[in-house]
């Protein structure tokens, strides 16, 4: 990355950190700044954006939904799968 020499490892870490928090700290500036000039451009009114997030989110959510039920179902098939597996070889 740099040819950067420190006079300790602690050093380094610390430049690292450093440079790790900036990079956060730019990252939400330029997404703040995205965000308000979205709005400010946007198409719509107001209240027809706020109810395209509001259906966005509830899309998100009911398919966020959606795929949990899938996993804790084929978790416990695995489980059954499992506990058969054992049965069999135990002999109970």
């Amino acid at each position: 990355m740099s040819d950067r020499i420190y006079y300790s490892k602690e050093a380094e870490h610390y430049a690292n950190t450093e440079r790790l928090v900036l990079a956060v700290m730019v990252l939400i500036t330029g997404l703040g700044i995205g965000t308000v000039l979205a709005l400010l451009f946007a198409p719509q009114e107001g209240r027809e954006t706020r109810k395209h997030i509001a259906d966005g989110a509830e899309h998100i959510l009911d398919n966020s939904r959606s795929t949990g039920n899938k996993v804790v179902e084929n978790v416990l098939d695995g489980v059954g799968k499992i506990r058969r597996t054992v049965e069999d070889r135990v002999g109970v």
